[in-house]
């Protein structure tokens, strides 16, 4: 049976589920998708998979709500889009987060055995940069030139314009 447009979105649907007879009524209403705003309020133990002990390590953390778990924030979060700077006003020694456009990348083996650089060139309005991640090869087949990345990570020094990424993040 191909549903029409008056029996899309109609409850009771017209045909019972599969397996009963025709003409059988529907066992129950199915019950809402979505919980509502007093699940916020529900203690972590009533989640499944929460028992006593992980109610303990959690209370520990300061959580004791399903509101207190959607809220907590991991004690390493990075948030990409805060403290963005520009490629000119870098400095030796900085961590910092930039947002750049990939012009081209490469992976260069080295002298000590299994260690390879993937070094990629990148620009934004200010300037331009070279990131270096290391073992991390997949890179240079995932991201293109033109790719637009966040990158966070630490300016190297002796004046070269060059950060090493500890984590990278692409926008498209």
């Amino acid at each position: 049976m191909v549903p029409s447009a008056t029996t899309i979105g109609a409850w009771p649907p017209p045909t019972p589920p599969l397996g009963s007879g025709r003409g059988a009524p529907w066992p129950s209403v199915p019950p809402p998708r979505a919980p509502g705003p007093a699940r916020w309020t529900a203690p972590i133990a009533e989640l499944e998979g929460v028992g006593p002990a992980v109610a303990r390590r959690a209370a520990g953390l300061g959580i004791a709500t399903v509101g207190d778990l959607l809220e907590y924030l991991p004690v390493r979060y990075e948030a990409f889009d805060q403290d963005l700077r520009p490629v000119a006003s870098l400095r030796a020694g900085e961590d910092v987060t930039v947002r750049v456009r990939l012009d081209d990348i490469a992976v260069r083996p080295t002298r000590r055995r299994g260690l390879r650089l993937v070094r990629a060139r990148v620009h934004d309005d200010s300037g331009r940069l070279v990131a270096t991640w290391f073992n991390q090869e997949h890179l240079a087949r995932m991201l293109s030139p033109g790719d637009e990345l966040l990158l966070r990570g630490r300016v190297g020094g002796d004046g070269r314009r060059e950060i090493s990424v500890r984590s990278h993040e692409v926008l498209g």
